[in-house]
């Protein structure tokens, strides 16, 4: 998506990473694969600002989406009330509150999906932001027949 994975990063970074709200720094990971790149952070906000927190990155990502995306894509959200998070058939964590991005790139082809989730962990008892993205560089969405 026009390395979307990075633009949406660099983003959170600039504008999240000295929040007095977080209770720790936040590592981001981006790996690509041939023509595929995951992104990913967990982000640690105070116990006490977690929910304005979640709110006010969730609108930002939305907002840098939508900008980034205006002319030259679409842009599908949903919003997520409720939800588990199961690793090898273990609840690991409830979800609270999330979004979910699913967004196409007319310029370059791309097909990218963002999932932000507010998670409260089950064995682990504590609550974090989740951020993990897929960008496929080449999809056959785009394929013509």
């Amino acid at each position: 998506m026009c390395e979307l994975t990075a633009y949406i990063f660099d983003h959170i970074e600039k504008e999240f990473k000295d929040d007095t709200r977080l209770d720790e720094a936040f590592k981001i990971k981006i790996e690509e694969v041939s023509k595929y790149i995951t992104g990913t952070t967990n982000i640690y906000p105070k116990k006490d600002n977690i929910d304005n927190f979640f709110v006010d990155i969730s609108n930002f990502i939305e907002e840098k989406l939508k900008e980034r995306l205006k002319k030259d894509g679409e842009i599908q959200i949903t919003k997520i009330s409720s939800g588990q998070n199961i690793d090898l058939g273990i609840k690991q964590a409830n979800i609270i509150d999330g979004r979910y991005f699913e967004m196409y790139c007319y310029k370059c082809f791309s097909i990218v999906f963002l999932r932000i989730w507010l998670e409260e962990g089950i064995y682990v008892k504590k609550k974090w932001i989740s951020i993990d993205v897929d960008e496929l560089l080449e999809t056959p969405w785009f394929k013509e027949d």
